[in-house]
């Protein structure tokens, strides 16, 4: 291992550190427009920089040469076809923060340095897990049905002729359309990202 000098190289990882995050962060406002999400974008690249922060006096900084190579390139490699940043969304798009955090950590402790990061790689990697499993779980399990059918057993139970056809429920020669945001799976999905 070659040491490098801690206070460049340290500014060095901050700066990529920052373009990284502002380039995500500016893609992801542009795909997702959702001030919600891209706060919690925020707030997961202000947890890890406190915690690598907290730790920094115990951190190694190394620079070799196959992991510096292969960092960059899972830096820049993304980001040079961002097609994907106005026409559509991709799986990969969720997965991004964590392939450029593992870059970073190449580029920043080499090969066996990536273990000091691995509380932070998890940070990252759990958002983008979370996403695939709710989508996942969507596709098996369509939650609008269920929560038509809680419905209108509510208002079956409160007096009210209510049947079920769907994610609708007739109520009383009216109809209702059981909506995917109407059933706080996003607000559950947003308490365990901030979680």
């Amino acid at each position: 291992f070659r040491e490098v000098n801690f206070l460049n190289y340290t500014f060095f990882i901050l700066f990529i550190f920052g373009l990284v995050t502002s380039t995500h962060l500016t893609l992801y406002w542009r795909v997702e427009q959702n001030a919600n999400d891209w706060f919690f974008q925020l707030l997961l690249y202000a947890s890890v920089i406190f915690h690598i922060y907290e730790r920094r006096n115990n951190l190694a900084f190394v620079s070799q040469f196959p992991a510096n190579f292969v960092g960059c390139c899972l830096i820049i490699i993304p980001y040079i076809n961002a097609n994907f940043s106005v026409q559509e969304i991709s799986i990969f798009w969720y997965f991004l923060p964590l392939v450029s955090a593992i870059g970073l950590t190449l580029l920043a402790s080499g090969f066996q340095g990536i273990k000091q990061f691995k509380r932070e790689l998890a940070v990252i990697a759990i958002f983008p897990l979370i996403f695939v499993f709710v989508k996942l779980l969507g596709m098996l399990i369509r939650i609008t049905v269920i929560s038509a059918k809680l419905t209108s057993y509510l208002l079956w139970y409160l007096g009210f002729n209510s049947a079920t056809q769907g994610s609708l429920v007739s109520v009383n020669n009216a109809v209702i359309d059981i909506l995917s945001e109407c059933t706080a799976i996003p607000l559950l999905i947003m308490l365990l990202k901030f979680s």
